[in-house]
């Protein structure tokens, strides 16, 4: 194994809490593999031991619009075997070109995975960028996005339900280079059972990139005392006509809002679970096939379903 060093931040803060970079562990062989396209979506399965890879480049001409939907799931044979995936996606979308990348990960508890995504945005071209986080046992995800066109757009939204002791490191920057270019970015999760997240959002305001606007939104559910959540949202700037804005609402469920849902026959642990659903399907809802959203649905099943069975055995 090769120790790496990833999800960097562009301007280190906060060395006192080792939050500025991620190290991963990367096999020394990698076997690169293809997906198997099918109904509009490319799926990967993964069998558990496997050490594997697959880069692939979006490009979109002028005035284009594509969609492309990317899932990763895997074939359990060995339930203790560990497996290795690594993802890298460049996406070049050319002048008034839309383009929407979703990823959606559903692999088994043993996986490490490094998922990277990079946009290259040109004049007035859109890049929406969704991803849902369900499985594995550490994720490291990274989306780069530069927009160098003149009203170029960036809007991602990644959600996430961790438990049992998952990891997930995440890294988005948007840099803003073209005039009146804008950015949203919206993370939405839960955290249970010692599961650990760590979020670094940067907006990048940098010179030329004037009448700007970016904005960052985070939301974590804490569902267990022992969760770890981490949080940067960083804001750079080397411009002075831009607007940056970021806001995170991080905390757990009152017992107030827990008696009063009792009250009213709803369990702790099933109130727990609808609102963890409720953050992922906020984003699957963003998901233009419904075959994938379904899927998303009965995963989040699984996962429930097995959880209820290990504490009511």
């Amino acid at each position: 194994m090769t120790e790496k060093i990833v999800n960097k931040l562009p301007a280190p803060t906060w060395n006192w809490l080792k939050m500025n970079a991620a190290e991963i562990s990367v096999p020394e062989q990698l076997k690169k593999i293809e997906g198997e396209a099918k109904d509009g979506v490319l799926h990967f399965s993964v069998r558990t031991g496997e050490n594997v890879f697959f880069e692939n480049e979006i490009r979109a001409r002028e005035g284009e619009e594509k969609t492309i939907i990317m899932d990763y799931t895997s074939q359990d044979a060995d339930k203790n075997a560990a497996g290795f995936f690594g993802i890298k996606t460049r996406v070049i979308l050319e002048k008034g070109a839309r383009v929407h990348l979703v990823k959606i990960q559903m692999l088994g508890k043993n996986f490490t995975r490094h998922d990277q995504t990079f946009a290259e945005i040109s004049d007035g071209a859109e890049f929406r960028f969704t991803q849902i986080e369900l499985g594995g046992a550490k994720n490291f995800v990274e989306m780069i996005s530069d927009l160098d066109g003149e009203n170029s757009h960036l809007k991602s939204d990644i959600s996430y339900y961790c438990a049992d002791g998952q990891e997930l490191d995440i890294n988005f920057v948007a840099n803003q280079r073209g005039k009146k270019s804008r950015s949203l970015m919206n993370s939405f999760g839960s955290l249970a059972d010692g599961a650990k997240k760590t979020f670094r959002g940067t907006i990048d305001f940098k010179r030329g990139s004037s009448a700007s606007s970016g904005s960052e939104l985070e939301e974590v559910l804490l569902l267990s005392e022992n969760a770890v959540n981490k949080s940067i949202p960083l804001i750079l700037c080397g411009e002075e006509d831009v607007s940056g804005d970021h806001g995170a609402t991080i905390g757990s469920v009152s017992d107030e809002i827990f008696f009063y849902l009792n009250s009213r026959g709803i369990k702790k642990a099933a109130a727990e679970e609808m609102m963890a659903r409720a953050k992922v399907m906020r984003t699957a809802a963003l998901i233009p096939n419904e075959s994938c959203v379904e899927k998303i649905e009965k995963f989040l099943d699984k996962i429930f379903s097995e959880k209820n069975a290990e504490e009511n055995p």
